[in-house]
């Protein structure tokens, strides 16, 4: 009997935890980031926008409870006790609004480049703030956080696929060739035949430099002659 006991106290603690912390709800207005602030945060680099001085990052929100039947505007600010950002690092929305009929929706804040990102990280938290015409969702999906630098990183949309049938291995000597011959940074929306069409400029671009006497074979960050996967 005790056994039993124990194990419909446990699932009461779950289902209670998973009640208080789930997104959803009936009835209201409820407005909230898609994602917890605690296990996913938003990483930008000012590398991959080169020649930018301000860059837009997207704020994604959800809404519970009852649609809303008109736009209704959506407040932010600052956590400053979290953020390492100064003042003049960002431009957060001052006219942001979630759209009637919408359960999901997004707005834009701006980040700016200043000289001091070209060799630190420094962390942006965004609160969700209370109105009239709507709560915030749960405390975890309350605030954003971005982390955004110049330092040059791995992008988002490099994952394995990419590697095998594009790029190959990831480098950040690799990504700044890339760019500079390619002049594109950003694959995250390009279709399957732009991206093969970008991977062979770069490799017969590498391949020509290889034949090339007076140039020799571009060098990666190991030593070893820089290759791509793309068949073509």
């Amino acid at each position: 009997m005790k056994k039993y006991l124990v194990i419909l106290i446990c699932l009461f603690t779950i289902c209670s935890c998973t009640e208080e912390e789930s997104p959803y709800y009936e009835g209201g207005h409820y407005i909230y980031f898609r994602n917890s602030y605690t296990s996913d945060s938003i990483e930008m680099s000012f590398f991959f926008y080169p020649g930018q001085d301000k860059v837009p990052v997207w704020l994604k929100l959800e809404s519970g409870g009852d649609i809303f039947t008109k736009d209704v505007p959506v407040k932010f600010s600052v956590d400053k006790d979290l953020s390492t950002a100064a003042e003049e690092d960002y431009d957060l929305p001052t006219d942001a609004v979630f759209h009637a009929g919408h359960q999901k929706d997004s707005t834009q804040l701006f980040l700016n480049y200043t000289p001091k990102l070209d060799d630190k990280r420094f962390k942006l938290v965004v609160n969700l703030d209370a109105s009239d015409a709507y709560t915030p969702g749960p405390k975890l999906y309350r605030k954003a956080v971005i982390i955004f630098t110049a330092i040059p990183s791995r992008p988002e949309w490099w994952d394995s696929d990419i590697e095998k049938v594009y790029l190959g291995k990831y480098s950040d000597l690799k990504y700044e060739t890339l760019m500079s011959v390619t002049k594109v940074s950003d694959w995250s929306n390009l279709e399957s035949p732009e991206k093969r069409a970008l991977a062979l400029q770069f490799k017969y671009y590498l391949q020509k430099c290889a034949e090339d006497p007076e140039i020799g074979p571009v060098l990666d960050e190991d030593g070893r002659p820089m290759t791509v996967t793309v068949i073509g």
